[in-house]
């Protein structure tokens, strides 16, 4: 009995020491895997339609379902990718990196109890810093997003990604009438507003049935922001311009997602440590090339596809 109790604790002793090793070998493995950008080093933060902090649980990469969800991990992936051609992302013995993500989601229109929340956050609506660019590789500043990239002394990457309805219309507008596009000026837009552009749009409409008809002038629109002329003009009814561009966005996110990826690539290769201010969609083009504009301009001007 004895003999066979000894074998026994023997045996327990050997499988113990078997797996202690393994489990030794897997922390070693796993540690050497992570790197000083690693997900769980990351500073991410991600706002849904209406709310006013983040989603305490949601990560890329953990389910996209909405186009916003694929948004965010389509730029995040993106952004990680940058960061593996990064030395501080990759040298443990340099000073730990601060990267920090944060992606907003707007509704159209933005309703009254929004928009001082939008107006007065500054986690959602950082600055760039002429003045301080010598510590920075890149400060950019667009509709799209914000962004700055510090190299020196040590990697700070901040970013903050706009994913909002009213900016996708913004650019169609433009790409629609690039006439137009130098003299644009975004006008505010609440959903008391927006009822308001609803009613004038109805009574103009009445006269300009045809949708064959050119872009009625700013003066003849009279206080009509050119967006919203867009969005009914590209309509069935003016009622259901809220619904389709919803509806549109959904359908044709990449489009939106390129551009944000595209000035994400642009900052991560600039070296010219000078504020770059991009306003409207035109002054992307010497980056972004021609035909992918053309590819995510809506070219049905009776309706939306």
């Amino acid at each position: 009995m004895n003999v066979k109790l000894k074998k026994i604790t023997l045996y327990t002793m050997k499988v113990l020491t078997l797996l202690l090793s393994l489990l030794v070998f897997f922390q070693s493995a796993y540690a050497e895997e992570l790197t000083p950008c690693d997900d769980d080093n990351i500073q991410f933060k991600a706002y849904f339609q209406g709310a006013s902090k983040p989603h305490p649980k949601w990560k890329p990469n953990s389910g996209t379902r909405s186009p916003y969800e694929k948004f965010v991990t389509e730029l995040f992936n993106h952004i990680k990718t940058k960061l593996n051609n990064e030395p501080a992302c990759e040298d443990e013995s340099l000073d730990n990196p601060a990267i920090s993500l944060t992606f907003v989601e707007r509704h159209f229109p933005v309703y009254e109890n929004e928009w001082s929340q939008y107006k007065n956050d500054s986690e959602l609506t950082f600055k760039t810093d002429p003045s301080s660019m010598n510590n920075f590789s890149c400060q950019l500043s667009s509709p799209w997003l914000d962004m700055t990239i510090q190299r020196s002394p040590s990697l700070v990457v901040t970013a903050v990604f706009n994913f909002e309805d009213r900016q996708f219309l913004i650019d169609q507008t433009l790409l629609t009438y690039p006439n137009l596009a130098a003299d644009f000026k975004r006008q505010p837009l609440t959903d008391n507003l927006y009822e308001r552009y609803e009613n004038e749009y109805s009574t103009l409409h009445n006269s300009r049935r045809s949708y064959k008809t050119k872009m009625p002038s700013p003066a003849t629109a009279k206080s009509i922001p050119l967006d919203m002329l867009w969005l009914f003009d590209h309509t069935r009814s003016e009622s259901a311009g809220i619904y389709e561009i919803n509806r549109l966005v959904r359908a044709r996110y990449q489009g939106y997602a390129k551009i944000a990826k595209a000035l994400v690539s642009h900052c991560f290769a600039s070296g010219q440590y000078e504020l770059q201010s991009f306003k409207t969609i035109y002054e992307l083009e010497h980056f972004y090339k021609a035909k992918a504009l053309n590819n995510y301009k809506i070219k049905s001007h009776n309706k939306i596809n």
